[in-house]
């Protein structure tokens, strides 16, 4: 259709169409503006929308408005928030040394701060969050997306190749993190989801685990057998006197027989205890078991021992040297 239009007037266009303007004289000004779009649209004009009117020659003017929703930051403040985990570690309690770092990598060109490939966080010993088994929480900051789509990052530990923890192992599970994000269509980008799979299997969150783990300890307990001949000229055989070595427990009652052992051939009783953890104070009781040899006077008194097995934070049971009482007070060893 046409229509009359008189400067300083407005007139509508849609996508596509397109205005003819006739009748200005030769050699005037025009000006052609557009009115301020909605704040998610960018307006662009041939030549600023000015020029001048020749005669013969039709001027054109191209308005060209851009579609740009606005960008979303996804904060770890955010319920949804995507690039967040938990550090475990099993075995001890943490140290104040103690320090692991992780890696979230953008998958083909997925956004990051700067444009980097990848940034990384870490974490340490964190008040109210150092008993073993407790989940600190890291995470890896805001992320902005400026664009619809949906963007994969990977989520790993960084493995150290010098400076490990002595005797904690590092987890080396990937996780990936794929982050699904929307135009709402009114000019605001949204994050409408995200899944996390760990080594390609479905994962509700990221964990990554480390345990601390000691080298056993051995303990040898030592007794004497001693043979006091009193008419003739027995001697002492190997193996034809029995040992029992039993717990002490809490209650100050003693366990069951936990070993029985014979002598050796010079008169001397092992009993050899294996620690895998640290169990603190331990105390023992060597009794001689009665096997009812003929013309033998049994000795029946009992020697306690006592040690403690503790761990030394960095890899290894420790053990104290035994000491042995009788009676409750201390003797050099059972015999």
């Amino acid at each position: 259709g046409t229509q009359t239009i008189k400067s300083g007037e407005n007139f509508k266009l849609k996508d596509g169409q397109t205005a003819e303007i006739v009748g200005l004289p030769a050699g005037s000004t025009y000006t052609i503006t557009e009115e301020t779009p909605p704040t998610y649209y960018t307006s662009s004009i041939t030549n600023d929308g000015t020029g001048t009117v020749k005669a013969g020659t039709a001027e054109e003017v191209t308005v060209t408005n851009t579609y740009n929703p606005a960008p979303i930051t996804v904060k770890p403040t955010d319920g949804n928030y995507p690039f967040e985990g938990v550090k475990i570690l099993t075995g001890r309690d943490w140290n104040r040394n103690d320090h692991f770092d992780f890696k979230l990598e953008a998958v083909n060109g997925a956004p990051l701060k700067d444009n980097a490939a990848y940034i990384t966080t870490n974490v340490g010993y964190t008040n109210d969050l150092t008993a073993a088994g407790a989940e600190v929480p890291f995470n890896f900051g805001a992320v902005t997306f400026d664009k619809p789509g949906t963007y994969v990052y990977n989520i790993t530990e960084n493995i150290p190749t010098e400076g490990k923890i002595p005797s904690v192992s590092y987890d080396s599970s990937s996780y990936s993190v794929t982050v699904t994000i929307t135009d709402n269509g009114s000019g605001q980008l949204t994050m409408t989801g995200h899944t996390i799979t760990k080594d390609g299997a479905p994962a509700d969150s990221v964990k990554f685990t480390n345990t601390y783990s000691a080298t056993a300890v051995n303990v040898t307990l030592k007794a004497t057998k001693e043979l006091n001949v009193v008419v003739g000229n027995r001697t002492l055989n190997r193996g034809e006197f029995l040992f029992e070595l039993r717990e002490k427990l809490a209650d100050d009652t003693v366990s069951d027989p936990l070993f029985t052992v014979p002598n050796d051939a010079d008169g001397n009783v092992t009993f050899d205890l294996n620690f895998t953890s640290a169990v603190g104070q331990k105390t023992y009781v060597i009794s001689e078991l009665n096997n009812h040899l003929g013309g033998i006077g049994y000795d029946t008194r009992t020697y306690e021992v006592t040690f403690n097995v503790k761990d030394n934070g960095v890899g290894q049971l420790e053990a104290s040297n035994p000491a042995y009482t009788l009676n409750d007070k201390p003797v050099d060893g059972a015999q």
